[in-house]
């Protein structure tokens, strides 16, 4: 996700690379797959899920890849959302002022 975003967000470009953007998707159909099982990693919530969703959060707000085809991600995500503590104060507000900021500045 760095690579897509960060440039964007510091003023560096105003797009997006298609090869950035495929390389973001072909990692999201890794992560779409680890968590057909409900979690990151193992049968309970563990602190790579709390991780994770941070990233996850800042791409949701930066809304410049389609997530619709990562099904599962999207489960996992909503679960987690409900399930750790104050998602929405320590996270959610976070994630919509990265995605505002890297809205900004990205061109289609």
């Amino acid at each position: 996700m760095g690579d897509c975003v960060y440039p964007v967000n510091f003023g560096k470009k105003s797009t997006v690379d298609e090869e950035d953007k495929n390389a973001l998707k072909e990692a999201l159909m890794w992560v779409n797959q680890m968590v057909v099982g409900g979690y990151v990693l193992g049968n309970s919530m563990t602190i790579a899920d709390v991780d994770f969703l941070s990233t996850m959060s800042s791409l949701e707000a930066c809304d410049f890849v389609n997530l619709s085809p990562y099904k599962n991600l999207k489960v996992w995500s909503d679960k987690m959302k409900k399930e750790i503590p104050n998602y929405a104060e320590n996270c959610g507000k976070g994630a919509l002022a990265f995605g505002a900021w890297f809205k900004s500045n990205y061109k289609e």
